[in-house]
């Protein structure tokens, strides 16, 4: 449990101060979604070029043709299956890209929203402080 260091400063100082260190946190984090996803896109190409060569080598050296139909039928089923997996894993990650901080700026008002009942049940003289709306 964090111990009070200093009883002279406000409330309003501690939460300026909490908030300035999950804001700076938030910050570091954005770089980091930024390279993930740049990461998987860079070795979704890397992959798809390797493919690419490897196949077009095959093909100049003659041992790309003929394939047997049912070794061509496989193959070409397992490539469009896997590019239909990915292309709903894509979805699927870019719909919780969009759900994540619509959740997240409903649980930051639901917060404020907790904070400001019970302030005006504490201090019913305070019921004149209005949320700061963004916008």
């Amino acid at each position: 449990m964090a111990q009070v260091a200093d009883d002279t400063r406000s409330m309003t100082d501690v939460l300026k101060d909490s908030t300035t260190k999950v804001m700076k946190k938030i910050d570091a984090q954005v770089p980091l979604y930024v390279r993930m996803n740049s990461s998987i896109y860079r070795e979704h190409n890397r992959l798809a070029e390797s493919l690419l060569e490897a196949g077009y080598s095959l093909e100049r050296m003659g041992m790309g043709s003929p394939l047997r139909q049912d070794v061509r039928w496989a193959a070409e089923m397992g490539i469009r299956l896997y590019a239909k997996t990915m292309m709903v894993q894509a979805e699927m990650c870019g719909q919780f890209l969009r759900w994540y901080p619509q959740m997240y700026i409903s649980a930051l008002r639901s917060f404020d929203q907790v904070v400001r009942n019970w302030v005006r049940m504490a201090y019913p003289e305070a019921g004149q402080i209005k949320p700061k709306t963004a916008g």
